[in-house]
């Protein structure tokens, strides 16, 4: 995440995709699907998929947690995406105060 061309708006996006991401990996744990973990999948038997489960998805919450207090701006909200993309702005909806 480091490099040329990098700003915190970017690396956070990705940071929390990431976090997203390791969410639906451990919703499908708990239902048995292994289908992210192809090394896993393959040398694992089914009874040895049921004992460890609760660990993979005990790991995968520890996982998500550790990474919350990387960035402390947090998610950019709705009034904010104009920042990744321009063309988002509406100068409609922002007035002008004359004074």
């Amino acid at each position: 995440m480091q490099g040329f061309g990098r700003n915190i708006i970017t690396i956070s996006e990705k940071l929390f995709s990431f976090i997203e991401k390791l969410k639906i990996w451990k919703c499908r744990v708990e239902n048995g699907n292994f289908g992210n973990f192809s090394s896993l999948d393959s040398i694992t038997l089914e009874n040895e998929k049921r004992t460890i489960i609760p660990e993979i998805t005990m790991h995968l919450q520890q996982l998500s947690e550790s990474f919350h207090g990387y960035f402390t701006t947090g998610y950019i909200n709705k009034d904010q995406r104009w920042i990744l993309d321009p063309f988002l702005f509406d100068p409609n909806r922002w007035t002008t105060v004359i004074y």
